[in-house]
């Protein structure tokens, strides 16, 4: 687990200096991708999303950066990393994390209209 927590900790300075595109917006959020780390391995693409919360959850938590994989072929994702803050935009406290997640059908979560935009690059 510490090794887990300590790789994802390397990661999060690569967010920082992400160049984030709006792709989405929903009532309750904006979402952003990182087009310049997207990795491409046959129908996966594998990148960065931001979650940017409109309002506040009762967590405290206003934004969330996610790692996900996209299936392009089979329409789903998958969660590989998450992380919430207590700011806009992924800045502020780190308030939870979690690693890896299943697979999903993308129509079932917004992320799914990033999965669309990502899917056609």
């Amino acid at each position: 687990m510490k090794v887990l927590f300590s790789s994802l900790l390397l990661l999060l300075p690569l967010c920082a200096l992400a160049e984030w595109e709006k792709v989405a917006e929903t009532p309750e959020a904006h979402f952003y991708f990182d087009s310049e780390t997207i990795k491409t391995a046959g129908n996966i693409k594998i990148l960065w999303v931001l979650t940017d919360l409109k309002k506040s959850t009762s967590a405290g938590e206003k934004s969330r950066r996610s790692r996900y994989q996209f299936d392009c072929k089979e329409d789903r994702i998958k969660l590989i990393t998450l992380t919430t803050y207590s700011g806009q935009m992924g800045e502020g406290k780190l308030l939870y994390m979690q690693a890896k997640g299943s697979w999903m059908e993308a129509s079932q979560n917004a992320i799914g209209l990033v999965l669309k935009t990502v899917c056609e690059k």
